[in-house]
């Protein structure tokens, strides 16, 4: 049997960097950082970020209004979440054959959602009833509010997940190792559950991750505690029909093949807050590289590169990875790559080197389908304001 021993993270040491990053209020180096606080003040301004559980830091212009909208999410999801188990009541009456099929889903979606309603307790400590009352009628929405697909794809270990993570970062590193001379610290930019950021950690001399979903930097920061069992669910083309809800176990340490003692990674250099890519806390010129997994299309390109200029030193290094695929409607943002290349030159972005890396995106071994992207790829340096 394959088994190994493991404790939680000791993560005292961790988003220590924090501290040297800037309010986004007054424009003044945050300070005043303390581990295990509920909140972080600005040295200047008196402005109070909430970290929530005393771990994880919310770096936004309005963060309460932010988790507002979360708790919005959270609570729109339950609901519909409870909806969808009625539909599935409905459909185990009309064929008892199935019934054991679709009794399995249904116990998976329920056990989800406890970790979903968790969420939402650990979000409504800190909501007060008027930014409640702001957000009753929004439309935004932050997406992955119930998303374990990037948790089963990079911290399960499954083949799957690591084929694909093992072409992302081989591509990375290739590019860091050629390029980056400095790499001093750095920004995973949609860092998701983390696991990009945090297998880079150590080519830097600090890491910061960020991400603009409660939900993955919620799942992040748990890892680094406990192992998170949870249910892959395939209402469809599957196999087999004992793997319409799959378990299974997420955990920052690899498989071993016997029981060993593994030496606990450091988190000393690495920092995961919840923020914006647009309105990064960070003064001007003071990042040595910005990389951008599967994430450029997520927001205006014309609006990510100035801020990417603005944050990054003379000479860093912008890196891409990922397709085009764009997760908003307006037409006038969604650039073509030609296009993003001469939007690139008008921020004094140089590409360096650029290729297409083919990648199963998230497959499952229990799935008939998979997305297959064609990543356009590049490495392009910054030379300053003209």
């Amino acid at each position: 049997m394959e088994r190994f021993e493991n404790q939680a993270l000791d993560s005292k040491n961790m988003n220590e960097a924090l501290k040297d990053t800037i309010c986004l209020q007054c424009g003044n180096k945050l300070g005043n950082y303390q581990n295990f606080s509920n909140k972080i003040i600005c040295s200047n301004c008196a402005y109070e970020y909430p970290v929530i559980e005393q771990k994880i830091p919310i770096l936004l212009k309005n963060p309460h209004k932010y988790l507002a909208e979360i708790l919005s999410e959270y609570e729109k999801y339950i609901q519909e979440s409870e909806n969808r188990l009625q539909e599935i009541v409905v459909s185990d009456n009309k064929n008892p054959l199935r019934s054991q099929v679709i009794k399995s889903i249904e116990s998976g979606i329920i056990f989800n959602n406890q970790y979903i309603q968790l969420l939402r307790e650990q979000i409504s400590k800190h909501i007060e009833l008027n930014h409640l009352m702001k957000i009753a009628t929004h439309e935004k929405s932050y997406g992955y509010s119930a998303n374990f697909s990037y948790l089963q794809r990079d911290w399960c270990w499954l083949p799957e997940g690591e084929e694909e993570l093992e072409l992302i970062q081989n591509t990375l590193l290739k590019y860091i190792l050629s390029f980056d001379t400095e790499r001093d610290a750095a920004i995973v930019l949609g860092a998701g559950t983390g696991r990009i950021a945090w297998d880079l950690r150590d080519k830097y001399k600090w890491m910061y991750a960020t991400d603009l979903s409660y939900t993955m930097a919620a799942l992040f920061y748990d890892l680094l505690e406990k192992e998170i069992v949870f249910y892959e669910i395939n209402q469809k083309n599957i196999f087999n029909d004992t793997e319409a809800a799959r378990c299974l176990t997420a955990t920052m340490y690899p498989p071993k093949k016997e029981v060993v003692q593994i030496q606990q990674p450091s988190s000393e250099n690495f920092s995961y807050f919840i923020g914006d890519a647009l309105h990064l806390p960070f003064v001007e010129h003071s990042l040595s590289t910005v990389i951008s997994v599967y994430f450029t299309d997520v927001v205006p390109p014309q609006f990510l590169f100035a801020e990417i200029a603005r944050v990054i030193k003379l000479n860093g290094i912008f890196i891409h990875f990922g397709p085009l695929a764009y997760h908003f409607n307006d037409l006038s943002y969604s650039l073509a790559a030609n296009e993003i290349r001469a939007l690139l030159k008008q921020h004094n972005f140089e590409i360096l080197a650029e290729e297409t890396v083919p990648t199963f995106h998230k497959s499952s071994s229990v799935s008939m389908s998979s997305k297959l992207y064609r990543n356009w790829t590049f490495a392009a340096i910054w030379s300053g304001f003209s």
